[in-house]
C-alpha cells in the first residue's frame, strides 16, 4: 500500500517552476514522516524519487532546507550529532543531493 500510494503522490506532482503548493504540501509531508529504522532505505529512495521527478532549482532547495532545518532541531535537542554524518536527515540530504547530480 505504501509504495504504490507514495508513487500515485509523486506521479501526480508536476515539474514546473514555480513548484504547486499541493506539490511542496506533499513533499513537506513526506520530508516529515517519522519512520523506524528498517523504512529509512525506501523513505530515502521516495526521497530521490522525487528530486528526479522535480529537478527543479526550487524543489531542489525546498528539499535541502527542509532537511538542514529538521537537523539542526535533532542537534539542538541532542538527538543528533552535529560531527556524525550517518543521521536520517543527512543521509537523505546526501542522497538527494547525488540524485540530482
Amino acid at each position: 500500500l505504501g509504495r504504490s500510494l507514495f508513487s500515485s503522490i509523486v506521479g501526480s506532482m508536476r515539474n514546473v517552476d514555480p513548484p504547486l503548493p499541493d506539490d511542496i504540501d506533499a513533499i513537506d509531508s513526506i520530508l516529515s514522516m517519522k519512520l523506524k529504522a528498517n523504512q529509512l532505505t525506501v523513505h530515502i529512495e521516495n526521497v530521490t524519487t522525487i528530486a528526479k521527478t522535480i529537478p527543479t532549482i526550487s524543489i531542489s532547495q525546498h528539499i535541502f532546507i527542509h532537511l538542514l532545518r529538521e537537523e539542526i532541531v535533532e542537534i539542538e535537542k541532542g538527538i543528533s550529532q552535529p560531527e556524525s554524518p550517518s543521521s536520517d536527515h543527512l543521509r537523505m540530504l546526501i542522497a538527494a543531493h547525488t540524485a540530482l547530480s
